[in-house]
């Protein structure tokens, strides 16, 4: 169930100058803002281009944002790995990485905060932005079908789980 608020914001504000109270800037907002714009809130960055993400995902990734100050999901690497400089390469143990999904939930003053900073070539997502930071960043359980669209493949491979999650679209 949702919940709302009705906040009555009333009077003319003749007793502190004219302009109605709700209107009257304080510390840069007006009033009213104040009321209306909470301390804290879960903040989900999720990409475009990830249609086919879960409400299953979204939940848990908030559910674990809320305990922790962040959460994003991510999921197993199925096939082998190498590093490389170009030359050279060398197997990587797979079991150690996961691919990194979205939506990235994490408290809004934490992100805010995060992005005060100088731009570095490290940062790959909103989640080592946050981390550059020394906030830890908390994996959850995301979907191998919450894939992203950045290749022709990908359009394809969204397609085809597209008609069969969802056969009447």
């Amino acid at each position: 169930m949702e919940h709302y608020i009705l906040i009555v914001a009333a009077g003319k504000g003749q007793r502190i100058g004219g302009e109605p109270k709700q209107f009257t800037e304080l510390s840069g907002l007006p009033v009213l803002m104040h009321t209306l714009v909470p301390d804290e809130v879960l903040v989900a960055i999720h990409d475009g281009v990830r249609p086919l993400v879960s409400v299953d995902t979204i939940q848990r990734t908030f559910n674990m944002a809320q305990r922790k100050g962040s959460a994003i999901p991510a999921v197993p690497v199925n096939e082998s790995v190498r590093e490389t400089d170009g030359s050279l390469n060398k197997p990587v143990d797979r079991r150690k990485l996961r691919i990194i999904q979205t939506p990235q939930v994490f408290y809004s003053s934490l992100i805010k905060k995060a992005y005060h900073q100088n731009y570095r070539d490290s940062f790959t997502d909103d989640a080592s932005v946050l981390e550059s930071t020394g906030q830890p960043i908390y994996l959850v359980e995301g979907n191998p079908e919450n894939i992203k669209i950045t290749t022709p493949a990908d359009l394809i491979m969204t397609e085809a789980l597209l008609k069969k999650n969802k056969p009447d679209v």
